[in-house]
């Protein structure tokens, strides 16, 4: 009896450990490896809890963090406690309060929560979510979105790139550096080439401030606004009002020149106040 107890006990082990086995060759399928201190195998979701020095390693980057848990099917990864990414295609580096990896047969998405930053050549992004899908430029960040691409800088509620496009809303701050020009908007929806947003139309009670010579700046309010590079204009719509260095400009629309810094007021008979001076 005692030896067909002994036995019984032994097939169990050894049918945990082929259970054990699968599950880490599945997991490396792909040249992808999971690390820790501990692990448990549930086979009937086939899914693996690691916890401790947490360590997962696919063909898209490595991710490390206190706890994490996985599918040996390969289609997600969730690790969370100090939650560290390296992306090295991308070369990205993400650090969070927990992050997932999900794959399937045409994307690869991180998606990165609480205390979110990610950083990599073009310069980082920090906010309550990031959702990025590797491979490409496209993200999506909500929740005081702080957003440093080099040439522009955005600080708003949420902000997302599509391909080309740009988008985003509650804009406190909008700057665009070579330009020396900000605006602040309830929305906006942009055109990107070559990591620049060439193109801006912003809705939503707008505010546009555009530096001049002698660290003087022309700003301009309306209710919609659109910047164009290929025409060097920022065209203000609505109820547009211009202040300049003592002048005041009133027009259903103002067309601002870049280059020059003319001012054009176009409709509903414009008009202009300023201080006379030699009095």
């Amino acid at each position: 009896m005692i030896v067909k107890k002994t036995e019984k006990f032994f097939i169990f082990l050894l049918s945990a450990a082929i259970l054990a086995v699968s599950a880490v060759s599945l997991l490396a399928a792909g040249n992808a490896t999971l690390q820790a201190d501990s692990m448990n195998y549930d086979p009937k979701s086939r899914s693996i809890v690691a916890t401790g020095n947490v360590r997962f390693t696919s063909p898209e980057g490595e991710i490390s963090a206190d706890r994490g848990i996985g599918y040996t099917d390969g289609t997600s990864f969730e690790m969370e406690g100090n939650a560290r990414g390296r992306f090295t295609a991308q070369s990205l580096d993400i650090t969070c309060d927990s992050i997932m990896l999900e794959r399937t047969s045409e994307r690869r998405v991180i998606t990165a929560s609480g205390s979110a930053m990610l950083s990599g050549g073009e310069g980082t992004l920090e906010a309550d979510r990031i959702v990025w899908e590797l491979g490409t430029e496209n993200y999506s960040a909500s929740g005081r979105v702080l957003l440093d691409f080099g040439n522009y800088f955005v600080d708003s509620d949420e902000a997302s790139r599509d391909g080309d496009r740009f988008h985003a809303l509650n804009i406190r701050r909008y700057e665009d550096r070579s330009r020396k020009m900000t605006i602040t908007a309830a929305e906006a929806n942009g055109l990107i080439k070559n990591g620049d947003i060439v193109e801006l139309i912003a809705d939503g009670g707008i505010a546009m401030n555009v530096a001049v010579e002698g660290g003087a700046y022309t700003r301009i309010t309306g209710s919609k606004g659109v910047f164009s590079e290929d025409r060097g204009t920022l065209v203000i719509s609505g109820g547009a009002f211009a202040s300049q260095e003592g002048r005041n400009l009133r027009a259903a629309n103002i067309v601002y020149h870049l280059a020059s810094g003319r001012v054009e007021a176009l409709g509903d008979r414009p008009s202009i106040a300023f201080e006379m001076s030699g009095q």
